[in-house]
């Protein structure tokens, strides 16, 4: 089960998906409303109570973590936000093995595959995957998510602020051939992307760290500063 590591921040392609269909038959989900709204599938705890605890525990203690890592003036809109935990590729009612998503408002009008109870929020496909992250990816996929969430929150999605330090790191062949966290090279990081994930893997790096090179806030300063420029602004950090 160890090797599904690698591959768990791989974002899921919308073919892929809509092999899935998470609004039929219709999903009953547990919410505990403490800190974070979240929802957990209640089929994973009727079979495996011990995986819906532990992986609940886990997504408790990231939450937290990642809570102290971002700016305090916004997590009282980001906690506006749903969190769905599913059970995964064992659900009887089909799943993912792995992958995390930002469901923005309006979006389940046209993604008939997903549960029309989705929107705004950030959605976990497998909370069994969610136990072999390390603290890192859990982080950084869970601030990643976040960001989406709070671009598409204030602006729009081509918004100018973002477009332009995407090009210009694009123009400058930055986060190409850069070496990741197992020492591979990349020949392209997702950052490049589009300017959404640029913008969600920057805040993810700025904030609490990330798997390919400059990594850490310190190093991603010296290495693209119009990008943090553009965190910062955009998150108001001071």
């Amino acid at each position: 089960m160890k090797n599904l590591l690698p591959i768990l921040l791989v974002f899921f392609s919308t073919y892929v998906e809509a092999n899935i269909d998470f609004r039929n038959p219709i999903r009953n989900y547990i919410n505990i409303k403490e800190s974070w709204n979240i929802f957990y599938e209640e089929d994973m705890q009727k079979t495996d109570p011990e995986l819906t605890k532990n992986s609940l525990i886990k997504l408790q203690d990231i939450l937290k973590k990642v809570e102290k890592n971002l700016p305090k003036h916004s997590i009282k809109k980001l906690k506006r936000l749903k969190i769905f935990l599913l059970w995964g590729e064992k659900s009887p009612k089909g799943g993912l093995n792995s992958g995390m998503r930002y469901v923005r408002q309006g979006e389940t009008i046209t993604r008939l595959h997903y549960d029309a109870r989705w929107e705004n929020s950030i959605v976990i496909y497998s909370a069994e995957n969610l136990m072999y992250l390390t603290e890192m990816w859990a982080k950084k996929a869970i601030v990643h998510e976040l960001a989406h969430a709070w671009h598409i929150m204030h602006w729009p999605e081509k918004h100018r602020a973002i477009v332009t330090p995407w090009k210009h790191a694009k123009e400058k062949n930055l986060y190409r051939n850069v070496r990741d966290y197992k020492n591979r090279i990349k020949p392209e990081a997702y950052a490049l992307k589009n300017n959404l994930e640029y913008f969600a893997e920057l805040s993810a790096m700025y904030f609490v760290g990330g798997d390919y090179f400059p990594y850490e806030r310190r190093k991603l300063t010296k290495y693209d500063p119009e990008g943090v420029k553009m965190v910062k602004e955009l998150w108001n950090v001071r």
